[in-house]
């Protein structure tokens, strides 16, 4: 944690009436939370481990260039915040659409941004993305708790192409990439101590599939089948 941190109160708050623009008309597809919920709770986490402002902006605008404009949101992004915050946007993204109608396959997007999490982004979009998915798993707990199996039936996750989504499939796909950014998020740190949003991210990915450990007889062989493929894709990369 920072010694001490001076924030610009004029930068923050032309950032939080942004994103409170952008986002004020969605709905969480799943919980019928306000779209709000998730940036302001990634920020939220980030800013309690003494983030920078960079970085806590980084952190409300996570999503945007997936979600609102591709290129020309992050275009925005860098003119009205600076080169740094683009950079988290960015890095955060898995994929940065022109065509909202066609993006590529869930399992390619998903293997790809995790290599770049291993390989190529800097330590603030990693506490970012971090934050990102300690916030989404725990949102997968509290939904699976309230509405059982029918919860997945909101995802699209799918390690497989030629397969059909099922809710069994979609769980153990959503569980295997929580725990796959997990491990790729203490590689990228070189093992060094794990920071507690880390730490508290181990504990939601079991406390997760714990809760869903009735589908791990049948449903072990998509674990395997997604770890073969990212091998595979990584391999082919180098």
């Amino acid at each position: 944690m920072v010694e001490s941190i001076i924030m610009d109160s004029q930068r923050m708050s032309r950032a939080f009436a942004l994103v409170t623009e952008l986002y004020q008309n969605d709905i969480r597809k799943a919980s019928g939370a306000w779209g709000l919920h998730h940036p302001l709770g990634v920020c939220e986490l980030v800013m309690s481990l003494g983030a920078d402002e960079d970085t806590c902006i980084g952190a409300l605008f996570h999503d945007v260039a997936e979600d609102k404009g591709g290129e020309e949101m992050l275009s925005r992004i860098r003119a009205e915040f600076g080169e740094r915050v683009e950079t988290i946007v960015r890095d955060c993204s898995d994929t940065i659409p022109t065509d909202y109608s066609v993006k590529e396959p869930w399992m390619e997007r998903k293997i790809k941004h995790l290599i770049h999490i291993k390989d190529g982004m800097i330590p603030e979009s990693r506490l970012v993305l971090t934050a990102d998915t300690l916030h989404n798993c725990r949102d997968h707990i509290r939904g699976f708790r309230a509405n059982g199996m029918n919860w997945w039936n909101n995802f699209r996750a799918n390690v497989y192409e030629d397969r059909a989504r099922t809710p069994e499939i979609i769980a153990v796909s959503s569980m295997w990439y929580l725990r796959a950014k997990y491990e790729c998020l203490v590689w990228a740190s070189k093992n060094k101590l794990k920071n507690a949003l880390l730490v508290e991210l181990d504990d939601a990915c079991n406390q997760l599939i714990d809760l869903n450990s009735h589908l791990f007889v049948k449903y072990i062989s998509v674990f395997s089948y997604a770890d073969a493929k990212m091998l595979e894709i990584s391999d082919a990369g180098n």
